[in-house]
């Protein structure tokens, strides 16, 4: 009797390993420039430091072996945030091995006479799109950027 219970959980475990959704995580935060990013800022002219924000955009997918992934990952940072835009850089990480993929924005933004809300409303309906194959079946989400921005 124990050596079917324990086959049977050894069964279930694996299932659920081999169904696993992939891990999703994304975030934006907002914070002011301390002083020395402020020094960085070119061209600010009569700006001052409180003019302007950073964003920092941050996405990662870990996924298990059997799951094939395509991201399509939003990259008009300057079309979405026009005049407000001001300098930004980013990177990805596309691990294979690992099966993992992160990507890392940040940017400076002019945000002088902006609101919180106003921010938000730059985004519209920018969003990533993920998409992944598992076990012959097509899954998708999409992440909308406005609804992952936090304030610190």
């Amino acid at each position: 009797m124990k050596k079917t219970l324990l086959f049977f959980s050894v069964c279930l475990l694996l299932v659920a390993c081999i169904n696993k959704e992939p891990e999703l995580a994304a975030e934006i935060i907002i914070t002011d420039l301390t002083e020395e990013q402020f020094d960085t800022v070119e061209g600010a002219g009569d700006a001052t430091k409180d003019d302007f924000k950073k964003l920092a955009f941050n996405f990662t997918m870990k996924n298990s072996k059997n799951i094939e992934r395509e991201i399509t990952m939003f990259q008009d940072w300057k079309g979405v945030l026009k005049e407000h835009y001001w300098a930004g850089s980013g990177s990805v990480r596309d691990n294979l091995i690992e099966d993992t993929v992160e990507y890392h924005t940040e940017i400076i933004v002019y945000a002088k006479g902006l609101s919180e809300t106003d921010i938000k409303e730059l985004f519209g309906d920018a969003h990533i799109h993920v998409e992944w194959k598992q076990n012959d079946e097509t899954y998708s989400e999409n992440i909308f950027l406005k609804d992952m921005i936090t304030y610190q």
